[in-house]
C-alpha cells in the first residue's frame, strides 16, 4: 500500500505523530520479512530493475552479434583459425549464438513491457 499511495501521483506530506510502545506480545515481523518488504518497496515501485534488464539484454545481443562476427571469420579464414588452435566446433556456434540473441531480445522485451 505505501508504494501504490506515492505512486497515484498526488502531492504528500508528512504528518509527525508519536506512536506508542507495543502493548501487548511481541511484534510478528521478523528480520526476513522486513527484508522481504523493503526489496518490494524496491523493486515494485522503482523504474532502475527493468531499464538493467533492458540494458543487459542490448549487451547480451552485442555479445551474440559479436559471436556471430567471429563465427564468420572462422568459416572465411578457416587456415589461420586451425593455426592457431581455433578450429570451429560444428553446431555449437550456432546453438550458443542463437540461445545467447534470444535471451538478449527477451530481456529487451521484458524491459519494454516493464516501462
Amino acid at each position: 500500500m505505501r508504494g501504490l499511495r506515492a505512486w497515484s501521483g498526488f502531492r504528500q506530506i508528512g504528518v509527525p505523530y508519536a506512536r506508542h510502545a507495543q502493548t501487548r506480545g511481541e511484534s510478528k515481523y521478523t528480520f526476513s520479512k522486513l527484508l522481504k518488504l523493503a526489496a518490494d518497496g524496491v523493486f515494485n515501485f522503482s523504474g532502475p530493475p527493468l531499464r538493467l534488464a533492458s540494458h543487459f539484454g542490448f549487451w547480451v545481443s552485442a555479445i551474440a552479434l559479436t559471436g556471430v562476427l567471429f563465427t564468420l571469420a572462422q568459416r572465411l579464414f578457416k587456415e589461420t583459425f586451425n593455426r592457431w588452435g581455433l578450429e570451429p566446433v560444428p553446431g555449437f556456434a550456432t546453438i550458443v549464438i542463437s540461445i545467447l540473441f534470444l535471451g538478449g531480445v527477451q530481456l529487451i522485451c521484458l524491459g519494454i513491457m516493464g516501462e
